[in-house]
């Protein structure tokens, strides 16, 4: 059994992980009153993001049946 895993090999497996989500790191220094503004964006392009996937899927199983 190996040991417990180093900060270094935590941080270097959720790289590769949200690297392989698609994700990017994107880093700014921000005033904490803009914290909450600046989630709530976030969740709101997720979103935006997420229904143009699911409207992409819609028009590609029309496609293929037509």
């Amino acid at each position: 059994m190996t040991g417990p895993k180093t900060a270094a090999e935590r941080q270097a497996d959720r790289k590769v992980r949200e690297t392989t989500a698609g994700r990017v790191q994107f880093k700014r220094w921000v005033h904490p009153d803009d914290v909450p503004a600046m989630h709530a964006e976030a969740e709101r392009l997720e979103r935006k993001r997420l229904r143009g996937l699911k409207r992409a899927n819609v028009a590609d199983k029309r496609d293929t049946t037509a």
